[in-house]
């Protein structure tokens, strides 16, 4: 008897189950591609790229002329007394701690202005995502990395990416992580 009841039990539910997805309408998007190609992704790169290429570069000047400075040191070391050598050792340890903390300073610049960005779009994304679900009437929509399988029915990435790039011009096009830049002296 209690078996009967909890088979039945078990049946319901599967079928109420069965009957809510039924009604439930979904959308899968490409959340990787939607965030690497809208617009608003696209021009944080493109300004980014060239202030970090700039301080990257500089950094690795700084790292070359050290190296050499080092190379020269060892060549010469014999030749140095006791307090010369003591002076240069102290000179090149103080040298390659400016640049390890000039080297810090700039990855924790881009990460903080990266996690800026990251959230930014991840907002823009909510925002879009909240268009294409009212515009196409849909209940929900997944991220497609989390869906072993949906039909080409369900994808609206390209409605997502356009909603993106339309809400983010209404905005203003707004680079994102420039409210996280500290403006300079």
């Amino acid at each position: 008897m209690l078996r009967t009841v909890v088979l039945s039990l078990a049946a319901c539910l599967l079928l109420a189950g069965t009957a809510v997805a039924a009604e439930l309408r979904i959308g899968v998007a490409d959340m990787q591609m939607v965030g690497t190609q809208c617009e608003a992704n696209q021009a944080a790169r493109n300004k980014y790229e060239a202030q970090f290429k700039a301080d990257t570069t500089q950094l690795e000047k700084q790292k070359m002329d050290f190296d050499k400075k080092a190379k020269d040191f060892e060549a010469q070391r014999g030749k140095l007394d006791q307090k010369a050598l003591e002076q240069r050792v102290a000179g090149l340890r103080k040298e390659a701690q400016q640049i390890a903390d000039k080297e810090m300073a700039t990855q924790q610049k881009i990460g903080t202005i990266q996690n800026a960005i990251n959230q930014e779009l991840a907002d823009l994304a909510v925002a879009a995502a909240a268009d294409v679900a009212k515009t196409k009437n849909l209940d929900l929509i997944l991220a497609q990395n989390t869906i072993l399988f949906a039909g080409q029915n369900h994808d609206v990435t390209t409605d997502l990416l356009a909603a993106m790039d339309r809400i983010w011009k209404a905005q203003g096009s707004q680079i994102p992580g420039a409210s996280s830049e500290k403006p300079k002296p």
